[in-house]
């Protein structure tokens, strides 16, 4: 996964109690540099993926540095 490490895929969710609704599903992972995360996410397999994905699920995804 382009140097990446899933830290989790799936599980239940437990809302906290704001008042939102979870995502039906999530997925963290974790990279060296914000480049690196990027690089997986311009990688023409994972464009792919993503287009195929696009077809079934309204995704999103961040980066969040520092963590």
């Amino acid at each position: 996964m382009q140097g990446g490490e899933f830290l989790t895929r799936g599980g239940t969710i437990h809302p906290m109690g704001d008042g939102s609704a979870p995502p039906a599903r999530i997925m963290v992972a974790r990279f060296d540099s914000v480049a690196a995360a990027r690089n997986l996410f311009e990688d023409p397999e994972f464009v792919a993926l993503r287009e195929q994905r696009h077809q079934f699920a309204t995704p999103t995804a961040f980066v969040i540095a520092g963590v």
